[in-house]
C-alpha cells in the first residue's frame, strides 16, 4: 500500500496531485485517486475522517491552481463541493 500521511503537509500534497488529476479528469473525484484509494491510512480511517480528507484536498487543489493562474469560475468547475 502507498504511504499517505493526513498531515498538513500530506494533504497538501494530495491537493497538487489532485489539481494535476483533475485537469486531465473533471470527473474525477479525490477519493478515487489510487495514490490515496490504495493507501493503509485511508483504509483506516472512519467515514467523517474521509470526508474531511477528501474536503482538504479539493481546498488545496483550488489554491494550486489559483496560483497556476486558472480563472475561479473554471476551477468551481471542474473541483465540485464535497
Amino acid at each position: 500500500m502507498a504511504k499517505v500521511t493526513f498531515s498538513k503537509a500530506g494533504l497538501e500534497a494530495l491537493g497538487r496531485k489532485y489539481a494535476e488529476a483533475v485537469l486531465r479528469d473533471a470527473s474525477l473525484p479525490p477519493e478515487a485517486m489510487p495514490l490515496l484509494a490504495e493507501s493503509e491510512e485511508w483504509a483506516k480511517a472512519s467515514d467523517t475522517l474521509r470526508k474531511a480528507v477528501c474536503d482538504a484536498i479539493r481546498d488545496n487543489a483550488r489554491r494550486e491552481l489559483r496560483h497556476a493562474g486558472f480563472p475561479v469560475e473554471k476551477i468551481n468547475q471542474v473541483i465540485k463541493r464535497g
